[in-house]
C-alpha cells in the first residue's frame, strides 16, 4: 500500500476518533515537506514559504470539523496552500508597489556555464527565474503538475478549474519556458 494511501487512512481513522491534533500530526509528518516545497516554488522565499506551511496547518486543523472528505487530505491541504500562498503573493506585490527596490539578480550571460542537468545551480536559477515570469495561475500549474506530480484532475480540484483548461495552460506555457531558459544561457 503506497505512503499516502496509510497516511490518508490513519488521518481518517483520527478524525472518527475526534483526535483532531493526532490528524494534523499526520498530515505534518506525511505531506508537511511537499506542501512546504509547492509553497517555496510559488513564492520564491524560504521564510515566506516556511509561514505559509504554518497557516496551512493552522487552517486545516481548524477545518477539520467541517472536512467531508470530498477529496483526499493531500488534495485538501494543497488547496489551502495554494489560496495561501495567493494572499502572500498579492500581499507582497501591493508591498512592492509602495517599496522601490534597487537590488537586481545578476544577468545569466554565458552559455559556456550551462550543462544540461537539473541539478546544476545555474540551471535552478534560470528555471526560477522564467518560472517568475509566468503568471501565478501558470506557475502553480506547472508546479503541482511537474514538481508535487498531480495528476491533471488532482490539480484541478486543487485550483478549482477544469482538468482540460490546466493541461491546455501547462501545455501552452511548456514552450516559453523553454525558450527563456534556453535565451538565458541554459541548453535543454
Amino acid at each position: 500500500m503506497p505512503l499516502n494511501e496509510i497516511a490518508e487512512r490513519k488521518a481518517q481513522q483520527a478524525l472518527k476518533n475526534q483526535a483532531l491534533e493526532d490528524v494534523v500530526s499526520i498530515l505534518m509528518k506525511s505531506y508537511g515537506d511537499e506542501i512546504y516545497r509547492f509553497c517555496k516554488s510559488m513564492l520564491n522565499n524560504a521564510s515566506d514559504a516556511q509561514d505559509v506551511l504554518q497557516t496551512v496547518f493552522v487552517q486545516a486543523f481548524q477545518g477539520l470539523g467541517k472536512f467531508e472528505s470530498k477529496s483526499s487530505f493531500r488534495t485538501w491541504l494543497y488547496v489551502i496552500a495554494r489560496n495561501r500562498c495567493l494572499d502572500e503573493i498579492k500581499k507582497a506585490k501591493r508591498f512592492d508597489a509602495r517599496v522601490e527596490f534597487t537590488d537586481q539578480l545578476p544577468e545569466v550571460s554565458s552559455a559556456d556555464e550551462s550543462t544540461n542537468t537539473s541539478s546544476d545551480p545555474l540551471m535552478s536559477e534560470v528555471l526560477r527565474r522564467c518560472m517568475e515570469k509566468l503568471s501565478d495561475a501558470v506557475r502553480a500549474a506547472i508546479l503541482l503538475r511537474f514538481q508535487s506530480e498531480h495528476s491533471y484532475e488532482e490539480a484541478a480540484v486543487i485550483l478549482q478549474e477544469k482538468a482540460g483548461t490546466l493541461q491546455a495552460r501547462v501545455a501552452r506555457a511548456m514552450p516559453t519556458l523553454r525558450r527563456c531558459v534556453e535565451d538565458n544561457g541554459v541548453r535543454l
